[in-house]
């Protein structure tokens, strides 16, 4: 009976390796689009996000407008201050209740990669021409995820953990769409909008800017009016707080 048992046992690993020797990146990347929706995310057209931005104990309240593919319009509250945040083809500014200003590179990261992070990183991988490779399992905070190898035209190289189970992403080694390494991020609490898959928590680990953002409301396909993106427009006047 034990030597009936102990064969069962190697025969049972042995299957485990042959299944998981069938794993590749296609299969994978397959998977994540069948769970996630992201094959079709160029389809959205607009997102209206609302959440905040929380640097270190400083928060952020927002609600961003974006208009694929390069129109950002960003309110944002900091106590009693509220500002809009413009970026469009031509320039990226910051509008207070008595000046505009043009906008910092951190800034402009935060807005950007709130997008960046719908899109999840692989759901234009091929266009991106990132080169992707089935890397193996691994342990992430007591989950088991699939660990996918990829490499950006520049050589970056950078690792993405998918859930086993939903096969959403839950950590990047590091940021594709930015130069910097400025360090890796986890994504967290991902809800379904519209057939889609998206996290409503993000965090950046980074020593010099600590970044969590959580999003409360994910609304995809709004119409939004040309004026919204646009630095002089009356919809984007600053009204002083009495």
């Amino acid at each position: 009976m034990k030597k009936i048992f102990v064969s069962l046992l190697f025969f049972v690993a042995l299957f485990s390796i042959s299944k998981a020797e069938e794993l590749t990146a296609d299969s994978i990347i397959k998977k994540f689009y069948e769970h996630t929706g992201l094959d079709k995310f160029n389809k959205i057209k607009s997102f209206e996000i609302e959440g905040e931005t929380q640097i270190f104990g400083d928060i952020y309240p927002f609600r961003l407008q974006y208009k694929a593919p390069n129109f950002f319009r960003w309110k944002e509250r900091f106590h009693n201050q509220v500002v809009y945040k413009i970026i469009n083809a031509d320039e990226a500014k910051v509008r207070t209740v008595d000046k505009t200003v043009d906008m910092g590179n951190l800034e402009q990261d935060i807005i950007r990669n709130t997008i960046n992070y719908m899109e999840g990183f692989l759901a234009n991988y091929k266009t991106n021409h990132f080169k992707v490779e089935y890397d193996g399992v691994d342990d992430y905070n007591g989950l088991m995820v699939y660990v996918l190898k990829v490499t950006t035209p520049t050589d970056k190289v950078f690792k993405l953990y998918l859930d086993q189970k939903t096969f959403d992403i839950r950590f990047a080694s590091a940021n594709p769409f930015v130069l910097a390494d400025i360090g890796p991020v986890h994504f967290d609490n991902y809800t379904q909008v519209d057939g889609f898959s998206f996290p409503k928590r993000t965090q950046l680990e980074n020593q010099q800017f600590p970044i969590i953002q959580r999003f409360y409301s994910i609304k995809i396909n709004l119409d939004f009016p040309d004026s919204f993106f646009k630095v002089d427009s009356p919809d984007n006047k600053v009204i002083e707080d009495k």
